[in-house]
């Protein structure tokens, strides 16, 4: 079984897309893409991200809330 995109949401230049595998962040048109799982648990399914002003938010299927406030990386767990 593969990896399947759950949510995607984009601010300015970067596209952040929610997989059955974590996040990952783009920020030239979706050609490259990278993990930012950095402090998220490994191969975790994305259900939501939502992005407010600067803030993105990151829902696990599980439904734990992460945080990473002014777009910085890492996402924290709230």
């Amino acid at each position: 079984v593969g990896t399947y995109v759950s949510a995607l949401a984009i601010s300015g230049n970067n596209i952040y897309s929610g997989t059955s595998k974590g996040v990952y962040l783009s920020n030239d048109n979706g050609i490259n893409w990278i993990n930012i799982n950095n402090t998220l648990p490994n191969d975790i399914p994305i259900s939501q991200i939502y992005i407010e002003g600067a803030n993105i938010f990151v829902i696990h299927s599980d439904g734990s809330l992460y945080i990473s406030k002014n777009s910085s990386i890492p996402l924290s767990l709230q």
